[in-house]
């Protein structure tokens, strides 16, 4: 009986078929709100809202997302709210602070400051407005520019409020203003030429306004 030594040791056993993977779903897209009814429009061609009827286009969608995707800091007045607040109230505590300790009644200093403040946004707003309507001109609506004043100098007023405590003739002025110039840049994004032009138009305002309002309270 002829064998052969190896016979059956090397022999292959039958390839297994490979095993059907499930398929994976495909992902579902990000919902596409209708702008007035908020109705999941995928799937569905531009024209009208199956829900509500109100006539969809791309810029329309667009304007919705963008609106979505803001935060409290892409809101001007929440921003001017915030600034004018922190100002005033560094403005407050210092000013109450220091007529305390210098014998002057806190409360009419922090009424002084208070009516100050408002009047000189007001001053603020309307230097800014002439200058924009001479030679600055508007990026945005008067109403998102004004409050976006009121933010800088809000803030700026603050910081003059603080930097007043320095016993140095004319520095904190010129701080303040300083000041006034970076955030009128960050806030209405325009160069510093302009911006110095209407930081020294509005100190000059105020230190006018400031010497009224001090005399009307205590003649």
């Amino acid at each position: 009986m002829n064998s052969t030594p190896d016979e059956g040791i090397y022999e292959l056993a039958p390839a297994e078929s490979p095993k059907p993977r499930p398929r994976t779903p495909p992902q579902a897209g990000n919902p596409i709100p209708c702008p007035s009814c908020g109705y999941d429009l995928r799937g569905n061609a531009f024209g009208r809202c199956p829900e509500c009827g109100k006539v969809i286009t791309l810029s329309a969608l667009r304007h919705a997302e963008a609106k979505r995707k803001q935060t409290w800091r892409d809101s001007p007045a929440i921003v001017a709210a915030l600034c004018v607040t922190i100002g005033t109230g560094v403005a407050l505590m210092t000013q109450g602070v220091s007529a305390a300790i210098t014998g002057d009644s806190p409360l009419e200093m922090m009424v002084f400051m208070g009516i100050f403040l408002a009047v000189s946004l007001v001053v603020a707003c309307v230097v800014y407005f002439l200058c924009a309507a001479m030679w600055i001109g508007w990026s945005q609506n008067v109403g998102t520019t004004m409050l976006q004043v009121c933010a800088a100098y809000g803030l700026s007023f603050g910081a003059g409020a603080l930097l007043g405590q320095i016993p140095f003739p004319f520095l904190p002025w010129f701080a303040s203003v300083v000041i006034l110039i970076g955030l009128l840049i960050k806030f209405l994004e325009i160069d510093i030429r302009d911006a110095a032009i209407v930081a020294v138009l509005v100190w000059v305002a105020r230190g006018g306004i400031g010497l009224i309002v001090a005399v009307l309270m205590w003649g």
